[in-house]
């Protein structure tokens, strides 16, 4: 499955409906105004977390000691599941 444009949807929270668009270069979610999508979300470090595309699959990494949730597991990088 090619997931060359695969979308990161944010569904809850302050930022909900803000859309990302994740590619092979890296993007970065944060409240920075050098970030490519900026949260109003005051939990959201200033560069929270990087997505990026790497062998067709949308992969991300934290930024600033930041952590995500996935599937309410605390962690700072993985894989994320295409739906």
């Amino acid at each position: 499955m090619n997931h060359q444009n695969s979308i990161l949807v944010c569904i809850a929270g302050p930022d909900r409906g803000k859309r990302l668009a994740i590619r092979k270069s890296p993007v970065v979610l944060g409240r920075s105004a050098e970030c490519d999508l900026l949260s109003d979300d005051h939990e959201v470090a200033e560069h929270h977390v990087t997505f990026i595309l790497q062998e067709n699959s949308p992969q991300f990494q934290t930024q600033d000691g930041s952590v995500v949730f996935v599937d309410g597991h605390k962690t700072m990088e993985g894989r994320m599941s295409v739906h």
